[in-house]
């Protein structure tokens, strides 16, 4: 399994949303391609060195995150919603061109992965409005990732693939 389109990078997660799920790839080479190039969009703006500050709150995998970020009640800082809201609009455009990508051969699939992004955002918008800290946030983000997962298995299950038809399944 590929942990992916919201937990996989920080900037997916934790900016993104885009989800924040847990993804079960499956074998097909066009999800593939079109996940490991969403990784790779969302890894370089976690990785970007004006996004530093943010690292410290969130692993670039928030099923790795230990307790000491989870049991954070440190509330987001000014300066760290300014970076969450530039990070999140350079993420926004990995999301978008992703969600399309995967809309092509499976819109099922991108139904399940915009439902999950929308939720991160949710998340991310009570830590940016100082409603939650910063170990609620990861902690609803795993539930996401979570319940991603879940609704990816309910698929797998009705037996979709990505090298099945583009009804989604």
């Amino acid at each position: 399994m590929t942990h992916g389109i919201k937990s996989q990078a920080f900037a997916a997660g934790l900016i993104m949303t885009a989800a924040t799920g847990c993804v079960a790839a499956g074998p097909g080479d066009t999800y593939q391609s079109d996940l490991q190039a969403y990784h790779a969009c969302a890894a370089a703006v976690y990785n970007a060195p004006e996004y530093a500050a943010l690292r410290r709150h969130a692993p670039s995998n928030v099923n790795n995150a230990s307790l000491e970020p989870l049991a954070s009640n440190d509330l987001a800082t000014d300066e760290e919603i300014r970076l969450l809201q530039a990070a999140h609009a350079r993420v926004l455009a990995c999301r978008q061109t992703f969600l399309n990508a995967v809309a092509q051969h499976a819109p099922n699939i991108a139904a399940i992965d915009a439902a999950i992004a929308a939720r991160t955002d949710d998340a991310m918008m009570a830590l940016i409005q100082k409603k939650i800290t910063w170990g609620e946030y990861l902690r609803q983000w795993q539930a996401i990732a979570v319940a991603g997962h879940q609704a990816w298995l309910a698929e797998a299950n009705k037996g979709w693939s990505p090298r099945t038809s583009n009804s989604g399944r």
